[in-house]
């Protein structure tokens, strides 16, 4: 080994060693301000068992950082994102307003918000994937993320195949999360999120007019939904939609196509339509198209609590019209 590779693998191990301690630092941040809200809560709530129940979270805390530390130095390129806060609130401002929780006693989530964002470590971590990456004409790699405890999305941008990564502008909106992307001909980007916020439960529309860097504030569609939807551009220039369109379970699926990017959607064949006693529940969709015009389906099927997969079907959309 030469100088210079030494050197290379010198630096490569301490950025290693540094991110490992950078995830050490977030996870005992998190340990020490769950601790003491987690032990008065489960106290209040079961003062018999308050013992028994804390010496299982000491337990598997240890054991979660552990593993999360393992796992961080496998990473050669961490995502290090954080919510722009200050685009957020304006955003926040620029919506409709809200003068209510989502209950009676609640304060207003705008503001739970907002007043959340500020902090530095937690606006950091918790995002999370559910949809396939977008890949643009001049080879962007637009990921997108969201947060069960921002409610809210946000994107992952990369230009160099993945080998760093920066943080869109934050999709604002009261409950949009699990963000499907699709390219409009004029080049636009449309997000559309399932609904994780307050009645009427609708699906999440989002425009991006700068290679999805910034997002304009979510609006309701007119399609039901509270569970995750899946969003395709199709080799013949249609939109492709499957989802929940319901919003009192997961018990139906439907495909949708359109011929004016999701202005209107003139196909619909239901995948899965059982009632809503009939006990089957169907979400988490994913499309794909082979190079041969099939569109291949996958979702989360439960037909019973013993009768639980990933299924697998494919149509051949040409065939809808």
């Amino acid at each position: 080994m030469n100088v210079v590779e030494l050197e290379k693998l010198q630096a490569k191990w301490g950025d290693d060693l540094n991110r490992r301690f950078d995830v050490a630092k977030r996870l005992d941040y998190y340990h020490n301000n769950q601790t003491h809200y987690l032990k008065k809560a489960i106290k209040k709530a079961y003062p018999k068992t308050a013992e028994e129940m804390l010496d299982k979270y000491e337990y598997t805390y240890p054991l979660t950082k552990r593993i999360l530390d393992d796992i961080s130095i496998l990473f050669q390129t961490p995502l290090k994102l954080t919510i722009d806060n200050e685009n957020l609130e304006k955003k926040f401002n620029e919506m409709p307003e809200l003068n209510h929780g989502w209950a009676e006693y609640a304060p207003l989530y705008d503001d739970m918000i907002k007043e959340a964002s500020k902090n530095q470590v937690l606006r950091s971590i918790g995002w999370m994937t559910r949809i396939k990456p977008l890949f643009l004409s001049s080879g962007r790699i637009i990921l997108p993320l969201y947060s069960d405890g921002y409610n809210l999305s946000i994107c992952a941008i990369s230009d160099d195949d993945g080998e760093s990564w920066k943080p869109s502008k934050p999709i604002v909106g009261r409950g949009p999360i699990q963000p499907a992307l699709a390219v409009r001909k004029n080049g636009d980007i449309v997000a559309y999120m399932r609904d994780s916020g307050d009645a009427p439960a609708r699906v999440h529309k989002s425009i991006s007019k700068d290679n999805g860097e910034s997002w304009s504030y979510t609006v309701k569609t007119d399609i039901l939904n509270e569970a995750s939807v899946e969003l395709l551009v199709l080799n013949d220039g249609r939109w492709a939609f499957f989802g929940n369109d319901l919003n009192d379970g997961r018990y139906r699926l439907v495909l949708m196509l359109s011929d004016d990017e999701g202005e209107t959607w003139k196909w619909k064949e239901y995948i899965e339509n059982d009632n809503k006693q009939g006990g089957g529940s169907y979400s988490y969709p994913s499309l794909i198209q082979t190079e041969d015009g099939l569109l291949h389906i996958t979702y989360s099927s439960r037909t019973s609590e013993t009768e639980k997969s990933i299924k697998h079907i494919v149509v051949n959309t040409d065939k809808i019209r």
